[in-house]
């Protein structure tokens, strides 16, 4: 079914074919995207859960993966509507390595991290359960010991240790096959890299004056209920670091609560509250 504008749906109006034309998107191609859509949308509601359909697609639902999408549910209520779902998904699954990599970098700062900050956005990346491999990376970062990790240094890094960016890697890679097709993904990401070279989708939103970055700031302090104990004094480094720029608190998503319940148990939650 080919995709109509409909201003009398949210997120099915004409600012969808802006968007697309914004993205170097084909009339065709956008159809597929529709397509795709559809069959996870409930007709009544016209929007896609977001849980359900990475379930359906036997894909994991990442820490940071689920971060990304949550920046553009606003209302943090785990749906999405056609607009959001071709934002999102072109976002992700046009990017190589190294816009995987920037991605990553782009939710937390567009210009620098301070070691710290990397090395917890990496653990982000592992749901803070990083591999020996990932550990040893993240000991050789900041090599000319200014402290401080530049969005060029973190892709260098990424490419000298894909495994850093291995858990989204797999994902992208399930997503591309069962959404679409994986050479549809090779040829947008081609097409991507030509007009858009590595920046992000926080990046060109920006660019249109949308400030997820800074949605992302506020976002990304992921909060005490969902730092693992060990990281609570990096978690109070960060709180304090982005509090300089920030304003404002971001309800986390259900679906991150309910993996630190699930995980860890209420009592384990109640205990971090009350320390901090």
């Amino acid at each position: 079914k080919p995709f109509v504008p409909d201003e009398t749906i949210v997120g099915h109006g004409k600012a969808v074919l802006k968007l697309a034309k914004r993205l170097y998107i084909t009339k065709s191609e956008l159809d597929r995207f529709y397509h795709e859509f559809m069959k996870h949308e409930d007709p009544h509601e016209h929007l896609v859960t977001i849980a359900t359909m990475f379930k359906t697609l036997k894909a994991p639902y990442n820490l940071l993966l689920q971060v990304y999408y949550q920046l553009y549910d606003q209302q943090k209520t785990g749906l999405i509507n056609f607009q959001e779902f071709l934002c999102i998904t072109w976002g992700f699954l046009s990017l190589n390595d190294d816009g995987i990599a920037s991605l990553c970098f782009t939710l937390f700062d567009v210009e620098r991290l301070d070691v710290s900050e990397a090395k917890y956005l990496i653990n982000v990346i592992w749901e803070f359960k990083p591999s020996k491999a990932v550990v040893r990376a993240m000991q050789k970062m900041d090599k000319n010991q200014d402290s401080v990790i530049t969005l060029e240094e973190f892709r260098v890094l990424c490419r000298h240790h894909p495994q850093i960016i291995a858990p989204l890697k797999e994902i992208q890679t399930i997503l591309r096959k069962k959404t679409i097709f994986t050479r549809f993904w090779k040829e947008m990401m081609v097409r991507r890299l030509s007009h858009f070279g590595l920046k992000s989708i926080v990046q060109l939103r920006a660019l249109d004056g949308i400030d997820v970055v800074l949605l992302s700031l506020e976002y990304l302090n992921l909060r005490k209920d969902v730092v693992p104990n060990h990281f609570i004094e990096q978690w109070r480094h960060v709180q304090r670091k982005k509090a300089q720029s920030c304003k404002g608190n971001i309800e986390l998503p259900y679906e991150i609560r309910e993996k630190i319940v699930n995980d860890m148990g209420e009592q384990m939650v109640e205990l971090w509250n009350s320390q901090v």
